[in-house]
């Protein structure tokens, strides 16, 4: 694989001690069809051997590795797109497996449409209950978006998303002060100001997801505390964001009474494999609302 000068399309990949998984991402981005691409790779303050599992992978293509203090996701991505050669962006996260078509479609994308965001399918180690449950809440989840065009409302992936580098960087990139919800931070400035962003379901790719359902709940407690934050850094995107009102009357009671910790414990302990798995589904559903709304600071 040989990458030009003057590289087609950046690939930005950002990564906090991410040697156990880098290898993931930089190996199938070697497999792309589409080659005229550079990587850069921006190792954001780790204190593991990620340069080095790099170097020693011996990877049929150049990666530009950039390590610096540690800026959090938003500035990591930041400063891989400052180094950057080309007009054009791509970023993925550092747990991703993309196929090798996707590369090429995204250069299908340019000069027609600004920011083209693509889509995931769950990669798991194991396929446990919890496996089965992210299927089906990724497949809820792209229902909510169109089949393939310009977005409704604002949404995209930092894990997965084009980008002209002249509408990144007149935007100022993402918000540096946000640790988390970065991603739907630039979505809000940029659908706010008219710029269209483009689902294509086409571009997917792997993205790792937790292993059990008490690691997703602590994520999902995370982004809840994380989006205070963003409201208060920008106040525009409160009106796409309806989990930070909380519910009220017998609505509020049902959450309290399912938002105990003990739940998520009964459902990774196999509590409710009894109930068929639409019932139970629901059921989970429920539980994960109810957790991190009565837990978030």
């Amino acid at each position: 694989m040989k990458t030009s000068d003057q590289p087609v399309i950046s690939v930005i990949v950002p990564t906090y001690q991410g040697a156990h998984r880098i290898l993931i991402t930089l190996s199938s981005l070697a497999n792309q069809r589409f080659t005229d691409f550079e990587v850069i790779v921006v190792i954001d303050g780790s204190t593991d051997n990620t340069a080095a599992v790099i170097t020693k992978a011996k990877l049929p293509m150049p990666v530009r590795v950039h390590e610096q203090e540690n800026r959090g996701r938003a500035g990591a991505r930041n400063a891989g797109a400052a180094l950057a050669k080309s007009p054009y962006l791509v970023f993925f996260d550092d747990d991703v497996e993309i196929p090798e078509n996707v590369i090429a479609e995204y250069v299908q994308m340019i000069n027609v449409h600004p920011v083209v965001v693509g889509a995931f399918y769950p990669l798991y180690k194991i396929k446990n209950e919890f496996a089965i449950y992210s299927s089906y809440l990724n497949d809820q989840w792209t229902t909510t978006l169109p089949v393939r065009g310009k977005m409704s409302a604002p949404y995209l992936s930092a894990a997965n998303f084009f980008i002209e580098r002249k509408v990144f960087e007149q935007e100022g990139g993402f918000n540096g002060a946000l640790p988390d919800t970065e991603d739907f931070d630039l979505a809000v400035r940029l659908f706010e100001k008219g710029i269209t962003l483009f689902y294509n379901p086409d571009l997917k790719v792997g993205h790792a997801i937790q292993q059990s359902f008490g690691e997703y709940a602590t994520r999902l407690l995370q982004y809840k505390n994380a989006q205070r934050l963003l409201l208060a850094e920008n106040p525009r995107a409160a009106k796409y964001i309806t989990s930070h009102i909380k519910p009220k009357g017998v609505k509020a009671l049902i959450y309290a009474c399912f938002s105990a910790p003990l739940y998520i414990r009964l459902i990774d302990a196999g509590f409710f494999r009894i109930l068929p798995q639409k019932l139970r589904f629901r059921l989970y559903n429920l539980i994960l609302v109810a957790y991190p709304l009565h837990h978030s600071k």
